[in-house]
Parts: C-alpha cells; structure tokens; sequence
C-alpha cells in the first residue's frame, strides 16, 4: 500500500500514545484529496435526493478552486460565499480551500444588514452565490465581485488537483460571531488547526464507517469539523435542507431514512426528537452517536436518552469558534458516569487552566476563569489587535509560543480533574446553544431614534433562557416597539432577537452609576392584545398557551407571529413537537415561521376536519 494512503491512521495512532507531539504536513483539504483518491467511486455526501462520489466531489472543487485562481485569489485572500445548505456549498467550501484561500459564509438566512456588515468588515472582494440570493441579499455591491460556482467560468475550469502550497499558519477560514462592541468579530482559523483538530482528538462519534449528518449552518465553527472530519475517513454525509432541519419531524424521519449513525444537535433539538421517539413517530435504532452542546445536559434528559438508546453515546462537548470547538467532552452511556455540570476531561492536545484574575492557577475546587492552551486555538480576531492581546495570551510558565484562550467562563476544577461551569465573568451568555454578546443587542436597540437607553439581560436557565430588552424611550415619551423590533429583525440573526420587552421610565442604577441589572423587574407580558385580536377558538387558546409556555410570556394574540415575538428555529421546533402532542395532527414548518398564531389554529382545525371526514 501507497505510504501516504496510511498517513491519516497511523499518524492519529502515534499521538494518541504521545499527545502533543507534533502533526502531519497535511492540509485538510489535501487530506480529502487523498481519501478521493483511495475511494473515487464511494458516496461522499447526499442531499435533497442527490449523492455525489467523492472523485466528483473533487473534480467540481477543483474547478471552482481555477477560476478563483484565475481571478486571483491566493493565500490569505478571504473569500466569501453564499449559498444553501447543498452539494454545490461544500464543493465551493473546498474549492476555496483548494485555492489557498480562507472562506466567510454568508448565510443566506441572516438578514441582509448584517450579511453586508460582515462581507465589509472582512473586506470581501469576491463573494461565491446564485443570482437571485444576489439580488436578495448584495442588491447594491458594485465594489464587490459575484461568482456563481456553476457558470460557464467554472464548468470549463480542469477538473484536476492544483497543489498549492499552503502553510498551516495561513488561513482556512473566518467564522463570525456575536460581538460585545455591537458588531460581529470575526475568528481566524488556520490549516494547522483544523489538522490538529483531526488527527489529535478522539473522535468517538466519527468513525470511518459512520453515516454523519450535517444540520448546522456553515456559518457555525463546529459545521467544518462535522463536514470534513468525516470525508477525510471516507464516511458519508448526509447533508440536511434548510426545511428538514427547521421541522422536527421531518428532521428525525431523515435520521431514519439514511440510517443515520452519527449526528450532532443542541439539547433543546435533542429533547425534541426524544419525545417525536417516544410518541413512536419515528425510529432512532441506527444512532450509535449524538454530539450536543451549547449547555451542560441535564440529569433528565441524559436518562431520557438512555433509555431511548440504550445503546448509543451521548457525547456532550464544550468549547468555542476560537478554542477550534472542541476543548473538553463528556462521554454518556455504558458504564459511563459524570457528575452533573460537568464539562468533562480535555481532550487530546489541550490543556484547560482555571485561573484567578492575575491568571494564576487556583487550588481544585476554587473557582477561576477557564482558559484553554491548545493546537487548536484560532489564530486572531480579524482586524481587532486590541480583542486578539486581550483575549490570546501566552501560557503562563508555558514554553515559548505556547498560547491560550481566556474563555470568560467560570468553573472549578474537580477532584476527578473534570471542569465544572459556572457562569461567565461578563455579558456573554449562551441561549438555546448560541453564545450572543448582549452588547450587540442593546447597540442595535439603541440604534433606534426613539430610543434614549437600553440593556438586555438573559434571565433563566438551560432552555428557559429567554432574551429580555429593557428600553428607556426619549425625552419621557414612549418608545417605539414595532419600530424598534423591525430594525431588530433587519440586523440580527433570529436566534438574538429578545423574546420580550419592557418600558421604562429610567433603568436602576447602583451607587457607582451602573445599570443595576438585579434591580431589574421581572419581565411582564407583551403589549396587550386588543379584545378583538385576543384567542377565542378552542384551537387558538390552546396553541396560545403553547406561545406562551414557550415564549415565557402571558399575553399573545392572533396575529402574533412566533418569531416576532422572539421565537426562534429551535423554539419552532419545540412548537412543532407540542402542537402535534396537543393535537395529533402535524403543521408546516414554514407555516409557524411565516404565519400568525389565528393561521396556524385555522390549519389545525381545517385538518382535523379533513380527518374526519375520510374516517367517516
């Protein structure tokens, strides 16, 4: 056998016994390369109903990676794209790497606003999409250039391997998250990490033989581990649709329907499909491996899935975009045990530090910052020296070039040397598997003429965690809501979008002059329905108490729109699962996302008709 064909196992083998020790020449889409080579003729990914070998795979990202070449891009060039969850994205992901280029997503589902935020702090000259998302989302970008991965320019590309030589310090992408200053900051992430990542790690819910599913955003840093950890050991993809991964239902019957072995979901998803199984609405016996994070899992709902999959693991892990995703894990199943909260053990090549504010290690059980010191670590937030020193320091009594990540979590070491969460040291929280900077969110609110100040707080726990928004209007006069949540919708992604409002006439304030977010009243309801909007049908009081179990709120009415009122995706899907538990009967996804609470109870009630009448 070719030497190199063995590069991948053998090398992984040799750090496991010697963690720490170096890592391969190789990149990861040289990586890929190889494996296209070993196995040109194996399904790599399948979507909507289309499969792809791996030499195809290859073949179309080799075009795209010439044309971008031929437009001159080259190493350290940032390059984004904008496109579905499809083939055609992860073909243009890879080509982009293949070029020796670092790619931004654009995801097609943020609003526009912020989509153009992040091409121009990224300083993007070229942007991968389709027409029609050009015209939705970059209407007016003459500065920028617009490449559609399956035009002529690329079709008439060689399909053949380039070989450029890219250095694992050179960038392989910049994955964008919420920001405390009111932008996005970008992190960058380099080849060496991803590599490291790869071959280093254990990697219990990746196996060779797996079927992966992929439902995540490309816009998320855990997505390039779930995409090419698998292709590099020639397992298959099974790459989910934007409308299977918003419906629950349709969601869990794909698990089933591809046989699915590995898959990873945030907890809220996970409880969700849990009770589609226990309903017996469908099949979960092929998971050997479900990844979740975003939270520590609960006692709950570790026992709800054993019991469903006696069998199967359930892998919690913890980490962050700038720490390569991955920093701890906690194994659940067998004869596996944990204690509550924990995040686990690090894994392979990292080492996690609880340090004091003078960054010096505390005794166990003290509790500190967690800082994380790895290969895996991202280089730099993008353009932001200032956040970069802050936040990437050296290692203290490190060797020279060690570096670590100050995570801005509180934990405390445990006498079995798990970390144990315990909040942050400032306003970043993580709701519903999101991490947000509150302070993002109070920039755009004060972005509102009407608006005089403004502080957002996260109250709640696990998946009760709601978005709250307290607003002071200007000059004594009431500010305004509708204006002030439009303009929310038209710059943050739905899952940062509060999910309730409160007026005040003046925020409290402590003895130094800071808002006094304790003294802060609990949130109320929203503005209350007018007599005639109010639910009076049967269906419609009982799909509003779901509204309001759901969206922590009392008052709702018939034209409300759950995601307006700060529903999002994941909260859809805990709608969805309750709706049919309520009802038995099931609604489209896309009707709770785009209709009102009066449309939905109208489509509940027209279909139970329609049932009766065929049974009758």
């Amino acid at each position: 056998m070719n030497k190199s064909k063995q590069i991948l196992p053998r090398t992984r083998k040799r750090l496991l016994r010697q963690p720490g020790q170096g890592y391969p020449e190789f990149r990861i889409h040289e990586l890929f390369e190889q494996q296209a080579r070993r196995t040109p003729d194996r399904t790599a990914l399948i979507c909507s109903g289309e499969a792809i070998t791996f030499a195809e795979l290859n073949r179309r990202a080799n075009r795209i990676a010439r044309a971008l070449r031929a437009r001159g891009v080259g190493l350290e060039t940032l390059v984004g794209f904008c496109l579905e969850r499809s083939i055609e994205a992860v073909s243009t992901l890879i080509g982009i790497l293949k070029a020796g280029a670092a790619y931004v997503y654009l995801d097609p589902n943020y609003p526009r606003r912020r989509l153009q935020a992040i091409a121009q702090d990224a300083g993007l000259s070229l942007i991968l999409t389709k027409a029609e998302l050009r015209r939705r989302l970059f209407p007016h970008s003459p500065e920028v250039e617009m490449m559609d991965p399956d035009s002529k320019e690329v079709r008439r590309q060689k399909p053949g391997n380039l070989g450029i030589r890219v250095s694992l310090e050179n960038a392989a992408y910049v994955i964008f998250t919420s920001g405390s200053t009111g932008r996005p900051k970008g992190a960058v992430e380099v080849h060496g990490s991803m590599t490291s990542r790869l071959i280093s790690a254990p990697l219990p819910d990746i196996q060779p033989r797996d079927v992966c599913c992929l439902n995540s955003s490309f816009s998320f840093g855990v997505t390039a581990t779930r995409l090419f950890f698998p292709l590099v050991q020639g397992a298959r993809v099974v790459l989910l649709g934007d409308n299977d991964v918003k419906d629950v239902t349709r969601f869990a019957h794909s698990l089933d329907q591809h046989q699915v072995t590995s898959v990873f979901m945030p907890p809220a998803l996970l409880k969700s499909v849990l009770l589609l199984q226990e309903q017996g609405s469908c099949g979960l016996d092929s998971l050997r491996a479900v990844t979740v994070t975003g939270s520590t899992l609960t006692p709950e709902l570790i026992r709800r899935f054993r019991r469903a999959l006696p069998k199967a693991l359930l892998i919690n892990v913890y980490g962050s975009t700038e720490v390569g995703t991955t920093a701890t894990m906690t194994i659940h199943g067998g004869r596996r045990r944990t204690r509550p909260g924990s995040l686990g053990r690090p894994v392979a090549n990292t080492r996690v530090y609880v340090l004091d504010p003078q960054l010096r290690p505390v005794r166990p059980g003290e509790m500190g910052e967690i800082c994380v010191a790895s290969r895996h670590l991202a280089r730099e937030y993008l353009n932001q020296p200032e956040l970069t020193a802050e936040r990437f320091l050296p290692v203290p009594l490190g060797k020279p070039g060690d570096r670590m990540y100050r995570t801005g979590d509180l934990g405390r070491l445990l006498p079995n040397g798990e970390i144990q969460f315990h909040g942050r040291t400032d306003h970043q929280v993580k709701v519903r598997g999101y991490r947000i900077e509150l302070g993002e969110i109070e920039a755009a609110v004060l972005g509102h003429d009407s608006v005089q100040e403004a502080v957002v707080t996260a109250p709640g726990t696990g998946d009760e965690r709601r978005l709250v928004a307290y607003v002071v209007g200007r000059r004594g006069a009431a500010p305004d809501m509708e204006g002030i949540k439009q303009l929310l919708a038209e710059n943050l992604p739905a899952y940062m979008l509060p999910s309730a409002y409160v007026i005040m006439r003046e925020l409290p304030l402590t003895d130094a002059g800071k808002v006094n977010r304790q003294a802060l009243p609990e949130p109320g309801s929203f503005e209350a329905a007018s007599p005639d909007e109010s639910p009076k049908t049967d269906a419609e009081q009982r799909i509003a108490r779901l509204f309001s179990e759901l969206l922590k709120t009392n008052r709702v009415s018939v034209q409300d729109n759950f995601i307006q009122l700060g529903g999002d995706s994941l909260g859809v899907t805990q709608l969805l699962v309750a709706i049919r538990s309520e009802f038995q009967r099931d609604v489209p996804a896309r009707l709770v996302f785009d209709g009102t609470l009066g449309e939905i109870a109208t489509k509940v009630t027209e279909t139970a008709r329609v049932a009766r009448q065929q049974t009758s």
